[in-house]
């Protein structure tokens, strides 16, 4: 009797605290499955194969293609941080074949920034090559630059072998980059959002931890 009393007033702690470690073990396979599809995606990001459809789903704002030839696209964009943009500014990218290749987001001050998409098998915290420029039309002139002068660089670090391959017409593209300032400008001078930056004004906010991690 002692023996059944004994095990019966056991069970009620033992079952609570299996319980207990159930929840717990739950709990942290739910945080580990949503940071394996974290790391995932921003492996695709990083690689650039998210594609040229998912990226124009997102934040970036009237989104124009300037087309340089055959799967090669120029684009140009704005972005709003209110709504989820990263920062307020204007901003291109060179898709080929579906994968993003460069980026530039030109916020301004040490928020503009650009990136490149090489592979990498670590997880890199620092993801981003600041401007040497301060206002927006400074670093818009400085990413058009890097467009066109420094793209077959920054091509041969892609995970793609078809990309560190391709060859982009020059005249094409120098003329896609010139339409593509071309909207910027329109930007600038159309979206109220932006007019500060139209005007010269130079961001203040400082780079924290949590900017320099970024997609």
């Amino acid at each position: 009797m002692n023996l059944q009393d004994t095990g019966a007033g056991a069970s009620g702690p033992t079952e609570a605290a299996a319980s207990a470690s159930i929840g717990v073990v739950s709990g942290r396979y739910r945080l580990e499955e949503q940071r394996a599809r974290f790391v995932w995606k921003s492996y695709l990001r990083t690689a650039g194969t998210l594609g040229q459809r998912w990226l124009r789903r997102k934040a970036r704002q009237d989104w124009l293609e300037h087309p340089v030839q055959p799967g090669v696209d120029v684009v140009s964009f704005w972005l709003d941080q209110t709504i989820g943009g990263g920062g307020t500014g204007v901003g291109f990218a060179l898709f080929c074949h579906g994968s993003e290749v460069l980026r530039f987001d030109c916020f301004g001050g040490r928020l503009g920034h650009f990136h490149i998409t090489p592979f990498t098998p670590w997880k890199v915290r620092i993801r981003r090559l600041e401007f040497h420029g301060q206002t927006v039309h400074e670093q818009i002139d400085e990413a058009l630059f890097h467009l066109l002068r420094n793209h077959r660089f920054f091509m041969q670090l892609n995970p793609r072998p078809s990309l560190r391959s391709l060859r982009i017409d020059g005249p094409a593209l120098e003329r896609a980059c010139e339409s593509a300032r071309a909207s910027a400008m329109g930007y600038l001078a159309n979206v109220p959002v932006l007019r500060p930056l139209a005007e010269g004004h130079v961001p203040s906010e400082s780079i924290s931890p949590k900017n320099l991690v970024d997609d």
